[in-house]
């Protein structure tokens, strides 16, 4: 027995939904674009360990329960998307231990940039899930699941040990605060891998409209 399609007002009103759910974001940040004396700076320490390492968890959560159930499935696509969020939910916890007079006196680089780096290194997961995964690459992919979840914690793993020590590179006294250099380099090519990948979606949608895609 097949499950009936939604109805063409249905998925409109679906469309609508998502939408607006896209453009709040966009509306909120050209409103303090428009209207700098409304961006309040509010700074509590340890509300923002607790806000970044709270968020951080529940992004973990949901990559874990994808991988799971990927796993399960043989699903490579789902399982590169929950790496994805691993990796931009492992490297926001570090960052919130750069949180000052919490567990560190003073932020350093290498908690400072893990958000930018766990989210350059979630656009090659991110690409890599939009690619035709079926037949043999797909089953690849599958193989090699349990090595790749391993790599990626480990990685954050001597990434942390390494701002902790701390080691170069990450040894620095004045954490970068704005895009630029290196950090630049991460942006700019998992900016474009994240577009990439959106449209790829955006395909897959059309040819299969399904609630996961």
């Amino acid at each position: 027995m097949t499950a009936a399609r939604p109805s063409r007002p249905d998925r409109n009103a679906r469309l609508v939904a998502a939408g607006v759910a896209v453009a709040l974001p966009l509306v909120g940040l050209a409103l303090l674009l428009t209207r700098p004396a409304w961006d309040v700076m509010w700074q509590h320490h340890r509300a923002h360990f607790w806000l970044v390492l709270t968020v951080a968890a529940l992004s973990a959560v949901l990559a874990y329960g994808t991988g799971v159930a990927a796993i399960r499935r043989a699903d490579a696509r789902v399982l590169l998307v929950s790496l994805a969020f691993l990796c931009a939910a492992g490297f926001l916890g570090l960052h919130a231990l750069a949180t000052p007079q919490v567990m560190l006196d003073s932020p350093n680089p290498g908690f400072t940039i893990a958000t930018p780096v766990g989210l350059a290194l979630g656009s090659l997961f991110a690409v890599s899930s939009s690619i035709d995964l079926s037949g043999d690459r797909g089953l690849a992919t599958m193989r090699v699941a349990r090595r790749l979840r391993g790599a990626l914690l480990a990685f954050m793993a001597v990434w942390a040990l390494a701002s902790l020590a701390p080691l170069p590179p990450l040894d620095g006294r004045t954490p970068p605060e704005r895009a630029s250099g290196p950090l630049l380099a991460l942006a700019v090519p998992a900016i474009c891998l994240y577009a990439v990948s959106a449209a790829r979606y955006v395909g897959f949608w059309r040819r299969r409209p399904t609630v996961m895609l």
